[in-house]
């Protein structure tokens, strides 16, 4: 099934995933791979929920056609 993931220039990539067996981890080495951004620089949003890596991509009840969005991480602290 196919899903679009909008990366950080806001161009959206197509990407095909079994929604039941695909984790968001293994989507997010998916999107990694093609767009050049380590995967602990950015993380997955559907919405305003951010995605969890252990959790399979039906649990966020994603369906054919979702786009899904891509965000940079801020990294910070004292």
């Amino acid at each position: 099934m196919q899903i679009f993931v909008r990366d950080l220039e806001g161009h959206s990539i197509a990407y095909d995933v079994s929604l039941s067996e695909t984790t968001v981890a293994g989507l997010m080495t998916m999107v990694a791979s093609r767009t050049g951004v380590r995967e602990e620089s950015f993380y997955l949003r559907t919405g305003k929920c951010v995605m969890q890596d252990g959790w399979r991509m039906s649990s966020y009840r994603v369906e054919k056609g979702t786009t899904l969005s891509m965000t940079g991480r801020l990294l910070g602290g004292m």
